[in-house]
């Protein structure tokens, strides 16, 4: 496998204007910025499953930031490393039917992008290195570079990537993409909207294609960490190959959906078949541009069948039988600490699980567009009356930890347990504070609203029906079907919904607490420019120390300030895997990885 450099976002800027300023004092400046090493050091050691009966929220070893990009199959120091088996055809659990067109463009959720990793892989142009998500590998691009202010970045497109049908991916066919998926298109008098995750783009102005197989984009303003956004590949995979895309919608077919172009992808397996409701099938693909460490074809599956069981505990019991390999994902479908005795008794010690932070925790975002969360002093109420711990005890089973905006709290203001709303000690006097409040809105002898989410979301957003009694406040819930309430979601169609915990870095929170004109599926809903301010600052900040005091000064602003969301805990999932399932990248914090190309059965 091509190796190139996979380092934190901050380091990168820091090495970036280093060799900014070696550059200009031997050429005179101007050239471009090389952001992609050739430097080969050792890989990092992966993270290690964990083994039934450990702590699930103990702490793992760390895994330092390797300087070049991981192997596919990482090997521990000091550890024998197996054969991996090619062939078998893995039984994978899954929650629902892919939706609108299996279309990344306008929906993100677990329902499409664990089905659309395995065809269209894990990568943009930039991905998350597999053995620590915090990190970045390249992907379809082998190597980036920026100008000197950071306007403009240029793409070198990995030769010898194919798409499934044989044609060569090209930089027009990612350049073509980026600005359908940034932009939109009209054709005639049809519409085809930008993606519903277009705020991972920022203001790109364009993208095009240059000489060398290059693509170079070109932004407004300066934009250091532009090349990190794109790592985040479950929402933005390259689909839409422009050979069967763009004949489709110059002839006014401006929607025209991944499913109707025959599901054409790059990754390392292909589309067979999806009978609704029972399964969706794919197969390797055998000209995948991927190699392992030993030079050997990836993937190594002869391929994926993902079971469609709609209900969580059937999906348990179709792992403990034996019909599943691998459990199924997304809320209500992940093992909770509380099972695993369960999981033990019938299995032993014949499955592992990965942990990844999350836990349904009942965290909200408002539309502070509408009443009568309009009103500053009624989000501020929810915030000082809730009890936080009571969630973790309800809902988390007793695992968990309370967090402000990031998952991991390193990022985190310090103090924020200390907060009002946070600090049981002074919950007495939050709660006055809270009567106080919604007196002085107009509340003084209560209010409804309700709260709009999906299913999946039922259990965590119904705890809130319970946290606000006695407050005067009465809680409403509408649970819709996923590809609905994504569109409720897309029209701001709602007082509240689920929202408002961020994941590796704070870019991740882009797409989740912009403006609607940057991200349109945002929640919490407002139209304050501070925020985007925020996030311009982040990008301009050179170092990690400057860009955490940042972001703690952001994170201050949305949840003390105006409190835009309502955030409560992370718990733990846990994604259980028989013992034979090799191969599996650890997920770590945004437990996103899927495609399956490392992953191999011994059996």
């Amino acid at each position: 496998m091509d190796r190139r450099t996979a380092t934190r976002p901050w380091a990168v800027f820091g090495y970036l204007l280093a060799l900014i300023a070696l550059m200009a004092a031997c050429a005179g400046g101007g050239a471009p910025t090389a952001a992609s090493a050739p430097q080969q050091p050792a890989p990092a050691a992966q993270p290690q499953p964990a083994a039934p009966g450990a702590d699930p929220l103990a702490p793992k070893p760390a895994v330092a930031p390797s300087g070049s990009q991981p192997s596919a199959m990482p090997e521990p120091a000091g550890a024998m490393v197996e054969e991996p088996k090619f062939g078998g055809i893995l039984q994978v659990g899954h929650r629902n039917d892919p939706v609108a067109g299996y279309d990344n463009m306008r929906v993100t959720n677990l329902n499409n992008s664990l089905v659309l990793q395995t065809m269209f892989g894990e990568d943009n142009v930039v991905r998350n290195c597999r053995e620590d998500a915090t990190t970045f590998c390249s992907g379809l691009a082998e190597s980036w570079e920026a100008n000197d202010d950071f306007t403009v970045w240029t793409f070198k497109i990995r030769e010898g990537v194919l798409w499934h049908d044989g044609t060569p991916l090209t930089a027009d066919d990612v350049s073509y993409w980026m600005n359908l998926f940034s932009a939109g298109i009209t054709v005639g008098d049809k519409t085809r909207l930008p993606g519903a995750s277009r705020s991972w783009f920022a203001k790109m102005e364009k993208a095009e294609t240059i000489p060398g197989n290059r693509v170079r984009v070109t932004m407004p303003d300066s934009d250091p960490l532009f090349w990190s956004r794109l790592a985040n590949h479950h929402a933005i995979a390259i689909a839409h190959p422009r050979h069967l895309a763009k004949p489709e919608i110059d002839a006014g077919n401006v929607d025209v959906s991944p499913f109707e172009l025959g599901l054409v992808g790059t990754g390392p397996f292909m589309f067979k078949a999806h009978e609704r409701g029972s399964v969706v099938e794919v197969r390797r693909f055998d000209r995948y541009w991927e190699k392992d460490e030993q030079g050997r074809q990836l993937p190594y599956l002869d391929g994926v069948d993902f079971l469609i069981i709609k209900d969580g505990t059937a999906a348990h019991a179709a792992f403990r039988t034996g019909r599943l390999d691998v459990g199924a994902r997304g809320r209500g479908f992940y093992v909770q600490p509380d099972m695993l005795p369960a999981f033990e008794r019938s299995l032993g010690d014949g499955f592992h699980y990965f942990e990844i932070a999350g836990g349904g925790a009942p965290s909200l975002a408002f539309n502070t567009l509408k009443p009568p969360f309009d009103d500053v002093r009624v989000r501020r109420a929810i915030t000082l009356w809730i009890d936080r711990q009571s969630a973790i005890i309800t809902l988390g089973q007793g695992f968990g930890k309370l967090v402000a905006m990031m998952r991991n709290t390193d990022w985190s203001n310090p103090d924020f347990r200390t907060w009002p709303g946070y600090n049981p000690d002074t919950k007495a006097a939050d709660r006055a504070e809270a009567k106080r409040l919604l007196a002085e809105a107009g509340y003084a002898n209560g209010l409804t609203f309700t709260i709009t989410s999906a299913r999946t979301m039922a259990r965590a957003m119904e705890w809130w029906t319970g946290a606000l009694a006695g407050s005067g406040i009465t809680v409403k819930l509408k649970f819709l079907e996923v590809a609905a309430n994504e569109e409720t979601r897309s029209r701001s169609d709602y007082q509240a919904t689920d929202g408002g915990v961020g994941s590796v870095t704070p870019e991740n929170l882009i797409r989740t607490i912009s403006t609607k004109e940057i991200s349109p599926r945002a929640a919490p809903v407002h139209n304050d420019p501070k925020i985007a301010e925020f996030f311009d600052r982040l990008a301009r900040e050179p170092s990690h120390d400057g860009r955490v005091e940042v972001f703690r000064e952001f994170e201050r602003y949305v949840l003390q300030e105006q409190v835009y969301t309502v955030v409560t805990f992370v718990g733990a999932d846990l994604w259980v895997h028989r013992s034979y399932v090799k191969g599996q990248p650890a997920p770590a914090l945004n437990g996103d990885f899927g495609s399956f190309a490392t992953v191999w059965m011994d059996k």
